[in-house]
């Protein structure tokens, strides 16, 4: 089997630029998209309620719409044949197999390798899922050929970088900037605390922390960390991410080119979230932000934690809330 290399932590942390520094570098091959399938099919389709057929279709379905949307906006025709993955991926599920996520995985990235246009010689295939460090323990067994990243950011500048996308993207899934507060509570605390657990399973030595904010004020310095834990050599390609080589801009939300890595809104989130916004994170992550060097802001003794009961008003009211006396 390949060596994987896998790269986590909470959507909007850095995870995609992260993994697209890897992409040009000869040691390591890149998945270019997320991996859809770790949410979009699994493991909600992970049983018998569902037919093999239906169950196919949907892995057909969620690469088609993904890889054809990466493709297009990157350019990516004449690097990727997408009809061949799909014929090689489409051979290789069977109903022995379809419940099965780790094998769909494998199947998935040995016919992403096999439908590049040009071979590449690699040490490590490399793929990246936001908050997939959740769902280790039930995927993988412990095991010498994969190695993971695991990428955390001060949580305010997680939440302003989500903000910043409430309006143009994540209202288009229902989620406002108050549902993007609690979404980020319950998954990014659960990133936090599953890192002890990952690396009490698969050893330290597998299993690397890196933060976002020593990644991007101190780029290289820690991509020869990383190359070290990968026992690859360091090259300057690195410090730039791209996509099957052809250079990206990455997915910023306020309409900012980044063809290189940027360390602009590193501790930018007091411009970005309201002070409201700040204390309601650092309540909910004094624990995290502690233990890895996020210093709070100063509280203003007058707000009383008036900005907490109102959230949890709103919380209770949208997804608690039940009126047992209702007539």
């Amino acid at each position: 089997m390949k060596k994987i290399l896998f790269i986590t932590g909470h959507r909007k942390s850095g995870t995609t630029m992260f993994a697209n520094l890897f992409d040009d570098h000869k040691d390591t091959l890149v998945y270019p998209s997320d991996l859809c399938i770790m949410y979009a099919y699994f493991p909600h389709f992970i049983n018998n309620e569902y037919t093999f057929k239906f169950k196919l279709d949907r892995l057909i379905h969620i690469l088609n719409k993904d890889l054809n949307a990466i493709i297009k906006a990157n350019k990516l025709k004449d690097k990727l044949n997408l009809q061949k993955l799909i014929n090689v991926f489409k051979s290789k599920i069977n109903k022995n197999n379809i419940n099965d996520i780790e094998k769909i995985l494998h199947i998935l990235l040995n016919s992403f390798e096999l439908s590049l246009k040009e071979k590449k010689k690699f040490k490590y295939l490399v793929v990246k899922e936001t908050s997939l460090d959740i769902y280790f323990t039930r995927i993988f067994k412990k095991n010498k050929n994969i190695k993971f990243l695991h990428l955390i950011r001060d949580p305010r500048d997680n939440y302003a970088s989500l903000k910043s996308g409430a309006k143009k993207y994540y209202s288009k899934f229902g989620e406002n900037e108050k549902k993007l507060l609690a979404s980020m509570i319950n998954r990014a605390k659960l990133d936090f605390n599953f890192i002890k657990i990952n690396q009490n399973i698969y050893n330290k030595s597998n299993y690397k922390v890196i933060k976002y904010e020593d990644l991007t004020t101190n780029s290289k310095l820690v991509m020869k960390k990383i190359c070290k834990f990968l026992k690859i050599n360091f090259s300057k390609e690195l410090l730039y991410p791209s996509i099957l080589g052809n250079p990206t801009k990455g997915n910023n939300f306020d309409g900012e080119n980044f063809f290189q890595i940027s360390k602009k809104n590193v501790g930018n989130w007091k411009s970005r979230i309201s002070y409201e916004e700040a204390r309601i994170i650092e309540f909910y992550f004094k624990r995290e932000m502690r233990e890895n060097n996020y210093k709070s802001s100063k509280e203003i003794k007058k707000d009383k934690y008036l900005y907490l009961s109102s959230f949890y008003e709103w919380l209770n009211k949208e997804y608690f809330f039940h009126d047992s006396f209702a007539k």
